[in-house]
């Protein structure tokens, strides 16, 4: 894996370019803000927005008039980007640099939607659980986690394509930005209901939808 440094230092070049991945996550991003119901959120805080591309899509279609959005974001280049696409909103809008160090800078329960887009699977999966944990701490009960990301290949041309990606993540990590395929269901642990779960493959490219809401201590974990 690649630290934190060398990563920030890949997503302050690749800047504006960044969209350009679009070709691939944009149908799993879709199907994740169907199933988000973000109709009925109040508050939305985003692991690493990058361009603030869908915080975009958020606040312009998805999400009430009076919705709060704060973001993290490891890249200043970054988050400059997302700060002037966001401008219209600036009212509710907040991005704060971080450097990805623990924890989530939220009270417990104070979040109705937490969003984690193409960002798992740039980080280890102790830092992966770390982070799940922490999103449910900041949950409100009914919140809902949204994640999406690259996961192993469900078909066969996946699957190549999948172990081409591994390849070139194992001799060159940078060139695919640090991404490799994860799945983060087994991640999750106990505490979770999962709402919604699948995956979509675009031009070969599989990535994970899941939507999952901390479980209440009565409920059977559905893992």
């Amino acid at each position: 894996m690649l630290t934190r440094k060398e990563l920030r230092q890949i997503y302050d070049r690749v800047g504006t370019w960044q969209d350009a991945q679009s070709f691939y996550e944009a149908p799993a991003v879709d199907r994740l803000l169907d199933h988000g119901d973000f109709g009925r959120a109040r508050s939305v805080v985003e692991i690493g927005c990058g361009t603030g591309a869908l915080a975009r899509q958020l606040l312009a279609d998805r999400c009430p008039e009076t919705t709060t959005y704060e973001a993290v974001e490891l890249s200043p280049v970054m988050a400059d980007l997302a700060r002037r696409r966001l401008k219209p909103w600036k009212d509710r809008v907040r991005i704060r640099r971080t450097a990805g160090a623990p924890p989530i800078e939220r009270p417990d329960a104070s979040a109705d939607r937490i969003v984690i887009a193409y960002v798992l699977d740039l980080m280890p999966k102790s830092e992966v659980r770390w982070l799940l944990r922490e999103a449910r701490r900041v949950l409100r009960p009914g919140g809902l986690l949204c994640t999406c990301g690259l996961a192993p290949g469900q078909n066969r041309l996946a699957r190549i394509v999948e172990m081409l990606w591994r390849i070139v993540f194992a001799i060159r990590p940078s060139l695919v930005g640090g991404c490799r395929p994860l799945n983060v269901r087994p991640l999750l642990g106990s505490g979770w209901t999962v709402q919604h779960h699948d995956h979509v493959c675009a031009y070969g490219i599989t990535s994970e939808v899941l939507v999952a809401s901390p479980r209440r201590s009565s409920e059977p974990s559905s893992l």
